[in-house]
Formats: structure tokens, sequence, C-alpha cells
């Protein structure tokens, strides 16, 4: 039993890990990639709002980390734009 919980332990350090591995300027979004395969590349979003109008859902999703914050707006699940914003030099 306790081989079975050290290798649980050490798999989702694993996991934690590569997560933890992609930097938002290193991710290309694609038009149309779905939200899903944007959250599996990126993980949880650290902000996100949807809206829904008749027929259309539209959701914003932001990533960020020490490299800036990469934005996603999908509608009805799919990405339409994207844009990479560098944090601003706090030295000006």
């Amino acid at each position: 039993m306790t081989h079975v919980r050290t290798i649980l332990a050490l798999l989702f350090i694993s996991v934690a890990l590569v997560a933890c591995g992609k930097k938002v300027n290193e991710v290309s979004i694609e038009t149309n990639m779905t939200e899903k395969a944007v959250v599996d590349l990126l993980g949880k979003p650290d902000y996100s709002q949807t809206r829904t109008l008749g027929e259309l859902t539209y959701t914003h999703n932001e990533w960020t980390d020490k490299t800036g914050t990469l934005s996603v707006q999908f509608h009805n699940g799919k990405a339409q734009y994207s844009q990479f914003v560098a944090p601003q030099d706090q030295d000006r």
C-alpha cells in the first residue's frame, strides 16, 4: 500500500511540474482552437469571464506569469483572438 501512495505522489508531482513548465509567451494559440485544448495546454486561467447573447457565448480568459499576460477570446468555445502583453518596465 505504501508503494501505491509513493507512486501516486510522484505522479502528482510530475504532472504539476509539467503543467507549470509552459510560459505564456511560449504558447501559440491558433484561431478555432477549442477552449478545452487551450486549457489543456496552459492550465486553468487566472481570470475568466463568460457572457451569453442569444446563441453566442463569449468567454475571455487570461493567463499571467512573470513573462506577461496572454488573453484569449472564445466564441462558442473556439478561439477567435489572442494577444500576449509583456509586463511594463517598472523603471519608467
